[in-house]
């Protein structure tokens, strides 16, 4: 689904090609990390941290500066490093929420999935008429 979405990249938001997959170990992630999920917000349970919802291509260089950290203090240096702009179209690339209130960027995870739920569920009916 969200290959279909063109995808950019975490670093130089470029499109995600096949070359870019394979050189920089692009593979499906916890966009919220799972650790912090476990241990700092308290979700317990394996299936609500690890559901497809909360993943998407993430590099590993990426993915391991994650690691267990608040998301929200990542995006936020990468929003400051990239500009308003191209932060907004690598989220949307991977069907993020792009506006800084929303529940991605403020830790609010249950309203994260929900939100997540409707964008991805309108645009399978989309894809399925």
């Amino acid at each position: 689904m969200i290959l279909s979405r063109n995808p950019r990249d975490f670093h130089a938001v470029k499109p995600m090609t096949r070359a870019l997959i394979e050189e920089n170990r692009v593979d499906d992630h916890h966009i919220f990390p799972n650790a912090y999920l476990r241990d700092d917000l308290l979700v317990k349970e394996t299936k609500r941290r690890d559901c497809v919802l909360n993943r998407t291509l993430i590099d590993r260089a990426t993915n391991q500066s994650l690691s267990r950290r608040n998301h929200r203090d990542y995006f936020g240096e990468m929003a400051a490093r990239l500009g308003e702009s191209k932060f907004s179209e690598l989220l949307g690339s991977h069907l993020l929420p792009t506006v800084e209130t929303t529940a991605l960027l403020v830790n609010d995870y249950d309203a994260f999935l929900q939100w997540r739920c409707v964008v991805i569920g309108k645009l399978i009916e989309t894809v399925t008429s």
